[in-house]
């Protein structure tokens, strides 16, 4: 009667740990849903929009706290008329422009959708990186 409890007691062990293993899983792939959910496209008002790419999302979420609120305070300057920042024009790519913040730099482009203005977030990256 003892090994049966023995093995019952390990099958409820093992099970109750697959559980909570699966859950946390669960929890961490619901947590990176809602992250990329949260940066993927972010409404300004009525009237502007910002998205972000692929790869501008990659490198916002792989940054420390501090730094990702110095980029998205940056990149909500940008949804001033006029633009506030550290802003150049981008030489040999049509309509793009370079924030930089610290040692940062943000590359975006505007486009218009129906009545609604877009900012594109085309890549974030250090400054030697992100020219490449």
């Amino acid at each position: 009667m003892t090994l049966y409890r023995y093995f019952y007691f390990l099958i409820t062990i093992f099970a109750l740990y697959f559980l909570e293993l699966t859950c946390c899983i669960a929890n961490i792939h619901f947590l990176w849903y809602n992250i990329f959910a949260q940066f993927h496209i972010q409404k300004v008002g009525d009237c502007m929009e910002i998205r972000y790419s692929k790869q501008a999302l990659k490198t916002l979420i792989k940054l420390d706290k501090a730094t990702q609120q110095r980029i998205r305070h940056g990149i909500d300057g940008l949804t001033h008329k006029p633009p506030v920042g550290d802003i150049k024009l981008l030489q040999g790519i049509d309509n793009s422009y370079r924030l930089r913040i610290g040692k940062y730099r943000i590359i975006y482009h505007y486009t218009t959708e129906n009545t609604c203005e877009i900012l594109f977030i085309d890549q974030i990256g250090s400054r030697g990186d992100v020219y490449k």
